[in-house]
C-alpha cells in the first residue's frame, strides 16, 4: 500500500488494510490521530502474537470508525 494516509483513506481502506502494513505505517497512523507510535503501539497490543493480530485488526476496525467522517 504506496499511498497509505490514514487522514484521506475510507473507512472501508482502513479496515482493509493488512496487519503488516498498519504495523509499517504505524508512526503515520499514530500522527494522524495526534498520538505516540509507542502509545498507539500498547493499545493494540494483546498479550500473544495470535490475540496481538486479532486485537490489531479489532482495534483498527475501531479507530476507523472513530475516525471516519461522520463522526466528526
Amino acid at each position: 500500500m504506496a499511498d497509505f494516509n490514514p487522514k484521506t483513506m475510507t473507512v472501508k481502506e482502513l479496515k482493509n488494510a493488512s496487519v503488516e502494513t498498519l504495523k509499517t505505517e504505524l508512526p503515520n497512523l499514530a500522527n494522524a490521530l495526534g498520538v505516540s507510535p509507542g502509545e498507539l503501539f500498547r493499545a493494540l497490543s494483546g498479550s500473544s502474537a495470535d490475540d496481538r493480530a486479532i486485537g490489531d485488526l479489532q482495534n483498527m476496525r475501531r479507530l476507523a470508525d472513530c475516525c471516519s467522517s461522520d463522526n466528526w
